[in-house]
């Protein structure tokens, strides 16, 4: 079982060393080929390190809709939605025209989506996202993800309503309740 561990260390500090190597090298190609390696090897952690690094050097190439692509998914797979609906959309003001637009509008939604707490929290975030969800719809009214997107803002609002309803039903037997017992104590008074 040490040995395990001794093993498993030893290969995460060796992982991040090479990262580490990569990262001071001088030679942003190098970088690039480095971080789209870790980006299909479903290193996300590393190729997104990687991918920050080389976005000044290709700013204004072509391959930058492609970095800055592959940096949004990169914080999406890690679970960083806030973070990754943030990209998703500065991608949309960059790139406007791109054929990947549609599907970045509907990754903003659902990054939202994601965001979106249990019913017995704070909602705001809950309405936002289907307000992103009803202007995906509307910005793409012929999208295949119309389907999906319309099941997702359906379980959101119904989960709304019944939090609602929950909270609404025990709020109208106190009120009824306290009411009654005005009453009685009016009727005694006067």
């Amino acid at each position: 079982m040490r040995l395990v561990l001794i093993l498993s260390a030893f290969c995460v500090l060796a992982s991040c060393n090479g990262v580490n190597k990569v990262l001071k090298s001088k030679d942003p190609e190098y970088k690039l080929r480095m971080a789209e390696k870790y980006y299909v090897k479903k290193k996300y952690n590393y190729a997104y390190q990687l991918f920050e690094d080389v976005v000044p050097y290709y700013k204004t190439s072509k391959e930058f809709e492609d970095i800055y692509y592959k940096m949004a998914y990169s914080t999406f797979y890690q679970k960083d939605y806030t973070n990754s609906e943030n990209f998703f959309k500065t991608y949309l003001e960059l790139f406007p025209n791109s054929p990947r637009a549609e599907e970045m509008d509907y990754m903003r939604a659902y990054c939202f989506y994601k965001q979106s707490p249990k019913p017995e929290l704070d909602q705001t975030n809950t309405i936002k996202t289907i307000g992103m969800m009803q202007s995906f719809i509307n910005t793409h009214p012929g999208s295949a993800r119309i389907k999906e997107t319309n099941r997702r803002m359906r379980s959101l609002i119904s989960a709304t309503i019944n939090l609602k309803q929950r909270i609404i039903r025990p709020l109208n037997s106190i009120m009824i309740l306290a009411s009654s017992v005005l009453l009685r104590w009016l009727l005694r008074k006067y």
